[in-house]
């Protein structure tokens, strides 16, 4: 499915971006004017596309969305295309890595996130994240994104660590190709978005 932007209408400055993968969809609720601020500030000192964008990561199935990435101050429209290049060239698990966690690369990280806020995590646990880190896009307290090749295609993980619910909420999808040029679109439609907002007096 194509990417699809809608507003959200009950916070006038922010406007919500989401793009399918399939089993779920990525939503991104960007804070057009703290982007619209850091690209005053910012585009001088890069090229003539540039364009900051300020957001949070969302996942949304069906009904429910669950946060995934808190508002920061990184560049969104960077995540996306890093996103997108992760599905064209997704990386390998290693050997060594299917021997310690298997395929579950995200709920090892909320596990480990936990073990983190214990004061119990180990050495391995360290020379553990080390070898994971690779996969992720994501890899945060909130949250985690990670993307892996398996089976001749890709596979997007995603978990949310809610406040409100001890296990961690994780899914799982195998996007179709079209999923990255669909993001690349995405990523350019939103930084559109931002450098025209930016020349408005």
């Amino acid at each position: 499915m194509a990417p699809q932007a809608e507003i959200d209408m009950s916070v006038e400055d922010w406007r919500t971006y989401s793009c399918s993968l399939g089993d779920f969809d990525l939503e991104f609720d960007i804070d057009m004017d703290e982007s619209v601020y850091g690209f005053r500030v910012f585009a001088g000192k890069h090229p003539e596309n540039f364009a900051y964008v300020a957001g949070s990561i969302w996942v949304r199935q069906k009904h429910s969305r669950y946060l995934v990435r808190e508002f920061n101050t990184a560049n969104l429209v960077l995540w996306m295309q890093d996103l997108a290049s992760k599905l064209e060239v997704p990386p390998a698990i290693s050997p060594d890595v299917l021997a310690s966690v298997g395929f579950h690369v995200c709920r090892w990280f909320t596990d480990y996130w936990d073990r983190v806020d214990r004061d119990t995590a180990s050495v391995a646990d360290e020379e553990t994240y080390d070898s994971l880190s690779s996969y992720c896009l994501v890899s945060e307290g909130a949250g985690c994104i990670a993307v892996f090749a398996a089976d001749g295609g890709s596979i997007v993980q995603v978990c949310s660590k809610q406040s409100k619910v001890v296990n961690p909420l994780c899914f799982e999808a195998r996007p179709a190709s079209a999923v990255a040029s669909a993001l690349r679109k995405l990523s350019a439609e939103v930084a559109q978005e931002v450098r025209r907002r930016s020349t408005q007096h």
